[in-house]
């Protein structure tokens, strides 16, 4: 099911409706494969604005409609997920990343919508946390975090980021999302883009405490990709990557489960599937 309305204002009231809410995903969610998926911006925050004479769409619009197809096609497929907003609200990155903490989620989500300077960019990308690897990235990161990203724990966080279960953990589910991309377009012979894993530090992915991730679904600068990205049979292919991405990397946590009390060699040979699999995806 999707839990909403989960998030609104961070407001006294609506912070204690969403504690409570959050608190009975949870109890409800036990011992479950949890997904949180969080539509970026919101409310004031329209994020990436396309005003062109044919189109006028804004980010904060298209990522809650991304957001709500995917909770749909998971809880179809019997993964409860939870959004992080459910209507056109403003919420802040720390009461997002709060929720999916509270929540105890398996994994984060984070869908955005790219813009470039370029005209011509297009594609698909998906973000783990770590060191901007170029300055696209880092351009991206800043218009993201809507601010320069706050650098108090930013030295203790990256320290052993790469060593961490979690990092390791986001790089596969990153690699698993844009796999499913691929191959969901490809089937349907529409056109696709595959721009990769990257890294940045995009702060909403600081403050999680599970596997996460930051998607750009593509770029509204370019008018033959936002219009893509609003018609109803690419957002279904769309999505479906998505989702077989999301189910290849559960697949691989149920397995963990399912291991972790067995013998050293089984949980050996887990490591080594994990492994491989980050192997054959190199974040650029």
């Amino acid at each position: 099911m999707i839990f909403s309305s989960l998030v609104a204002k961070a407001e006294p009231t609506k912070v204690s409706q969403l504690e409570g809410l959050v608190d009975s995903a949870k109890d409800e969610s036990a011992q479950r494969f949890l997904v949180i998926i969080d539509p970026g911006h919101g409310g004031h925050d329209f994020g990436t604005i396309n005003k062109s004479k044919n189109i006028s769409i804004s980010e904060k619009s298209l990522t809650l409609q991304y957001a709500k197809l995917l909770g749909k096609a998971l809880n179809e497929k019997g993964i409860a997920t939870i959004l992080t907003r459910s209507e056109d609200d403003y919420v802040n990155l720390d009461l997002r990343a709060a929720v999916a903490n509270r929540a105890q989620g398996s994994l984060f989500i984070s869908l955005h919508i790219n813009s470039s300077p370029k005209p011509n960019e297009w594609g698909i990308e998906t973000f783990v946390l770590n060191n901007a690897t170029n300055d696209a990235s880092q351009r991206l990161a800043d218009i993201e975090n809507g601010r320069k990203t706050r650098t108090s724990n930013l030295a203790m966080i990256l320290a052993d980021l790469e060593t961490s279960a979690s990092y390791k953990d986001s790089v596969n589910l990153a690699c698993q999302i844009q796999k499913g991309f691929a191959h969901s377009f490809q089937k349907a012979k529409m056109p696709f883009k595959n721009r990769g894993v990257k890294s940045a530090l995009f702060y909403v992915l600081m403050q999680t405490q599970m596997p996460s991730i930051l998607v750009e679904l593509g770029f509204a600068s370019n008018q033959k990709e936002l219009l893509r990205l609003k018609t109803p049979s690419y957002q279904t292919k769309l999505v479906d990557g998505l989702v077989a991405g999301i189910q290849d990397y559960k697949d691989g946590w149920s397995l963990k489960q399912t291991i972790a009390a067995q013998i050293t060699p089984e949980r050996s040979a887990f490591s080594a599937i994990s492994k491989q699999r980050i192997d054959h995806c190199t974040v650029k």
